[in-house]
């Protein structure tokens, strides 16, 4: 699938191809698809730690972007407006996906972010958390975040972007007809 990526920040290694989900109408995932070695931790990561998946997780986030085949087919102008709105709700996505809410937990004290800002994307990363999402429903919502055209924005190529989009939402309505409701909620809410 252009859109069916699945990355892990740490401990990660070449995944063996395996057929995409029979769900998924979108075919040609990414070239560097991954799997994570060992499950999330259970206890809390240091700081610098943290900072350094988060770091990790906006490059693979780029990296992501890149590799999709829709995507880059797209004019530059197009390109860069994308990504641009979504990168700040991929990222809450990733750390989503990749650490635990007690990580993220210990900077709000910190005074460099105003607190209601961390307080919000704390709240969004728990709420995805909660769902329960698989990697493949995680590489879904990533499309569907890219894919999504604001009102009022100028797009050269608005069909194709609206036709990439519906096609993350179909994608995701299959994989998950019984939660899709309740994750598209979620999802428009994510700050």
């Amino acid at each position: 699938s252009p859109f069916l990526t699945s990355v892990s920040p740490v401990n990660v290694v070449p995944k063996v191809e395996t057929p995409s989900p029979p769900c998924s109408p979108i075919s040609n995932c990414s070239p560097h698809p991954f799997i994570p070695l060992t499950p999330p931790p259970s206890n809390i990561l240091p700081k610098s730690e943290v900072c350094e998946v988060a770091a990790k997780i906006l490059y693979m986030t780029a990296q992501w972007v890149r590799s999709v085949p829709s995507y880059l087919r797209l004019s530059p102008e197009d390109q860069a407006t994308l990504y641009k709105q979504s990168w700040r709700k991929l990222f809450t996505l990733g750390c989503a996906q990749f650490l635990t809410v007690p990580d993220l937990e210990q900077f709000q004290s910190c005074y460099s972010v105003p607190e209601h800002e961390i307080s919000s994307f704390i709240r969004s990363v728990s709420t995805l958390r909660s769902l329960g999402l698989s990697i493949t429903d995680y590489a879904c919502l990533r499309a569907v975040l890219l894919f999504q055209c604001e009102d009022g924005t100028a797009y050269q190529a608005r069909h194709s972007i609206a036709a990439n989009s519906e096609q993350a939402v179909l994608t995701l309505a299959q994989a998950q007809p019984a939660m899709f409701p309740r994750i598209m909620m979620v999802l428009a809410r994510i700050e």
